[in-house]
């Protein structure tokens, strides 16, 4: 999901004083864990701190947040999960 639309999600809803909960992660968060000190072992030596393209990065986002399982919600180790599938695939 994009910025803008988020945006516009938000923007759709009636009541513009509904409180709510939101946490955002971005294509920096992504790309902050494919370097050689960030704790991820499982990615193939050839990948480590190769830079990530927009497309992979977007890959990685948008499967944390179609696969995200809200009893344990996003957090350092699904996008490690998700950008070693990406990356090693």
């Amino acid at each position: 999901m994009t910025i803008k639309e988020l945006i516009q999600k938000l923007e759709s809803y009636e009541n513009k004083n509904e409180q709510i909960c939101a946490i955002l992660w971005s294509e920096d968060d992504v790309r902050s864990r494919n370097c050689d000190d960030n704790g991820v072992d499982e990615l193939d030596e050839d990948f480590k701190g190769e830079k990530l393209t927009s497309k992979q990065i977007g890959s990685v986002l948008s499967l944390i947040d179609d696969c995200h399982d809200a009893e344990y919600g996003v957090n350092w180790y699904s996008i490690d999960n998700h950008l070693e599938s990406i990356i090693n695939n």
